[in-house]
């Protein structure tokens, strides 16, 4: 038997009616799941390959490919480019954050620029090291608490922007991180005054008050992350949520393997707790924990290398479905999430731009089997703010309740149609007049 798949969401969003042709709603399957919509380079994008996304005050998506910088509107993609004086390169971009100003900064490997979305103007901003850097460092521009944008040069140190010489520093940082960190992460907790440091020699804690570094060799307040041995060294990720959860990426390197551990310290109950379960078992093969963010709904995502994960309670889910090939996700690598002014999330990805609700009880997937006669949706209306009337071609118009599998038992025709052209709908509208 062959299934299609429509979703009919409970409120009312152009972009989420996805329509198919159908024969017969299935309500035997009610589980919740999420549903992607995907954009590719048939859709417009420059390049599958996409590196990061931002929403600008207008609310253009701003999305950074491996072909360059493309702005969305929601209906096509468009390139900033012309023939500005200060064109950004037509090169890879990695990186869009806005700081504190409303500023636009945007990385593109190794080169820092800020760029106007108004006059489509980028100008680069320099890095300046106080000494020569032997060896490779990679760049990651990162935002403190209080809205400003740094740089981390991993492995080596932090640096912050001068307005004066227009210039990425590391003498204006609002402290000096020791080159025996190795740092990769740098993390503000504004509720205890401190600001993390994860890195090669695992985690260190500046206390502002104090305006002190703490680490495990010299942890006089004995702080439990820092007392603890296993974060002394390979710390790669490291992020507090808003409830207190610290969460600990770290690798282990033996002779033998080289294995990720990721560890969840409840700052509330005092202790580690099991909040992790289920990374390890939903994911296959390789993976790297690169990324934690948090959205407003209390949403808390792990992203990276083969992985993408939603923690639920005490434990960790997989977004992706592997049963629903037509609206799955399907990726390598996770790059950025972006929730939207209207909450939806999107997903960049090495396989195209994803979107799907950030909360999936706004949207419901209906199952539709091939029984009897066939017929196409045409069209979708919402009647009197509350029921959900499909329009299709061979099986005229279907209502659904205020629960979507709570099936209507309004009579539509109120008898029974002359002939079977009374069931080819092409189109519904209700009248304000009477309803």
């Amino acid at each position: 038997m062959t299934k299609l798949f429509a979703m009919i969401p409970l409120i009312v969003k152009r972009w989420l009616y996805l329509l198919s042709i159908c024969l017969l709603v299935s309500p035997s399957l009610t589980a919740q799941e999420y549903i992607f919509n995907h954009l590719t380079t048939q859709d417009g994008l420059v390049s599958n390959f996409v590196n990061c996304i931002w929403q600008d005050k207008k609310g253009f998506l701003w999305v950074g490919t491996e072909s360059g910088l493309q702005r969305y509107d929601g209906y096509n993609f468009a390139y900033p480019f012309y023939n500005t004086p200060n064109q950004i390169p037509e090169k890879p971009v990695h990186q869009i954050l806005e700081d504190k100003e409303g500023r636009m900064w945007i990385r593109q490997g190794k080169t820092i620029g800020i760029f106007n979305p108004s006059t489509f103007e980028f100008h680069v901003v320099p890095v300046h090291f106080k000494k020569p850097l032997a060896g490779v460092h990679d760049y990651e521009l990162n935002k403190d608490n209080k809205g400003n944008v740094f740089l981390i040069v991993i492995g080596y140190n932090w640096f912050h922007f001068n307005p004066r010489s227009f210039a990425m520093e590391e003498e204006v940082a609002p402290f000096q991180i020791p080159d025996s960190v190795n740092v990769r992460k740098v993390v503000d907790d504004p509720v205890k005054g401190v600001t993390w440091i994860a890195g090669g020699r695992g985690l260190a804690m500046y206390d502002w008050k104090q305006q002190k570094m703490y680490t495990h060799g010299n942890n006089p307040a004995h702080n439990p992350l820092l007392a603890d041995k296993r974060f002394t060294r390979n710390v790669t990720n490291f992020y507090i949520d808003h409830k207190r959860r610290h969460w600990i990426v770290y690798w282990e390197v033996t002779p033998q393997q080289v294995t990720q551990y990721c560890y969840c310290y409840d700052e509330r109950k005092g202790g580690f707790c099991r909040d992790t379960t289920g990374i390890a078992t939903n994911i296959k093969g390789y993976y790297e924990l690169n990324h934690f963010t948090e959205f407003d709904d209390s949403m808390v995502l792990v992203y990276g290398n083969n992985c993408l994960l939603l923690n639920e309670g005490e434990n960790f889910v997989s977004l992706a479905d592997s049963t629903n090939a037509s609206y799955n996700i399907e990726f390598s690598n996770v790059s950025d999430i972006l929730q939207d002014k209207e909450k939806l999330l999107w997903v960049a990805t090495d396989n195209g731009l994803y979107n799907t609700l950030a909360n999936n009880s706004l949207s419901n997937h209906l199952v539709l089997d091939e029984q009897k006669e066939r017929a196409a949706i045409t069209c979708v209306m919402q009647y009197a703010d509350t029921d959900i009337w499909i329009g299709t071609w061979g099986r005229g118009v279907i209502p659904l309740g205020k629960a979507v599998y709570d099936y209507s038992k309004v009579d539509v025709y109120k008898q029974k149609a002359p002939d079977k052209d009374f069931l080819g709908v092409w189109d519904m509208e209700q009248s304000h007049r009477d309803g």
